[in-house]
């Protein structure tokens, strides 16, 4: 059984929209192409990841993630982040996969050993472990552990709506606060509270000027 990771990409011109008052948008596409490396290759170096799936409408997006050596899945209308999770949970079971993470590319502090935290110990079966972001609204990471039916609820408070969804499929809600992932890239707070050494790797000094 293979542990499989869903990773759903936007076009790098539409990603991260909130912050185009701080970036051109063309520095704003740089900056998802470097999130979007720097993630896969993040998840390439996990122990616990044997499989990693781009679910993306954007041609350019499919062919950068094949020449990273993962698999790749079209996007099919109608084009939303939760049908994107959606159409790559359809695929599972053509991974054989038992454990299945969800995670998004806007997580610049993510480390591999971040990710072995998340997975450790995730051996209740069946389980849903959940990492909210840095408010506890949102969803910054999902494992899913032999479940049928998860729907995906990203959005507005997704974190309530997916731990709500865990009980009710498998009675068993797992929360793990691993400060790296929760920490994703949305606002002008979440810039602030980078180190300079993220901020170097992503491109993220050249911001607008006011």
């Amino acid at each position: 059984m293979a542990n499989l990771a869903i990773v759903p990409v936007k076009p790098f011109v539409e990603g991260k929209s909130r912050l185009r008052t701080i970036f051109s948008i063309k520095r704003l596409e740089e900056i998802n192409r470097n999130c979007f490396y720097r993630t896969l290759k993040t998840i390439k170096l996990c122990s616990k990841i044997d499989r990693i799936l781009v679910v993306s409408r954007d041609e350019n997006v499919l062919n950068e993630a094949k020449s990273l050596g993962v698999d790749i899945l079209n996007e099919n209308e109608p084009y939303s982040l939760n049908n994107a999770v959606n159409q790559g949970l359809k695929r599972v079971s053509d991974f054989e996969a038992k454990k299945v993470l969800i995670i998004p590319t806007d997580l610049p502090r993510i480390m591999p050993e971040d990710l072995d935290a998340l997975f450790c110990g995730a051996n209740h079966n069946p389980s849903i472990r959940i990492v909210p972001d840095r408010i506890q609204t949102g969803t910054n990471a999902v494992v899913l552990n032999n479940v049928e039916g998860f729907i995906p609820q990203f959005g507005q408070n997704s974190f309530q709506k997916h731990a709500k969804q865990a009980l009710m499929l498998t009675g068993n809600l797992q929360v793990k606060l691993i400060k790296n992932i929760q920490h994703d890239l949305d606002t002008a707070v979440d810039l602030d509270l980078l180190d300079q050494r993220i901020i170097n790797q992503l491109n993220l000094n050249e911001r607008k000027e006011h």
